[in-house]
């Protein structure tokens, strides 16, 4: 059985090694399996902003990053648009407040209903992984995780082993 799962590993390595080298031919860009970073399906994200630290769970699906927020409020600042909400993962509340970058039109997978998403910065680390993205704020209350890890932050930066989980996690 261990052979058999070190077998799929290599093959799935060595197809995403594959996959970047037909990316790299396409786009003209350098990439590399050495330069990115492998990821599982769940992993310990810092958001830098807050100091919290949250399991996220990473979706290769989803185009757009996402966090759980509660009250969510757009407000005016210095003729700038901001927004407020409440972030509690593990019941403590704290409010945050965060320029708003766009707001976005999302239909979930099987679902006809379009939700419309404020959209903000933040700054993550996921191990070796630092970077600044655009995540959607929406209440992920009745999801497992209160983090979605999507292909912007993903992209040219992280191969994802879906048979591993937090891959990452024990560097930070």
């Amino acid at each position: 059985m261990k052979a058999m799962r070190f077998g799929s590993h290599f093959i799935c390595i060595f197809s995403l090694a594959l996959c970047l080298a037909g990316l790299a031919s396409v786009s003209g860009e350098e990439l590399s399996s050495e330069s990115m970073v492998i990821l599982g399906q769940i992993e310990r994200v810092l958001i830098k902003t807050s100091g919290l630290t949250l399991d996220g769970r990473v979706d290769t699906g989803a185009e757009l990053s996402s966090i759980h927020g509660e009250n969510i409020t757009r407000f005016s600042r210095n003729g700038d648009e901001w927004v407020r909400f409440n972030l509690n993962p593990d019941g403590v509340d704290r409010f945050l407040e965060m320029p708003l970058r766009s707001v976005v039109r999302i239909r979930q997978a099987g679902s006809s209903v379009i939700q419309e998403r404020p959209v903000i910065v933040l700054s993550v680390v996921i191990g070796d992984l630092r970077v600044d993205a655009d995540f959607t704020l929406t209440d992920r209350s009745l999801m497992t995780f209160p983090l979605l890890i999507g292909r912007n932050v993903l992209e040219g930066r992280a191969l994802v082993d879906v048979s591993g989980i937090y891959l990452q996690s024990s560097k930070q």
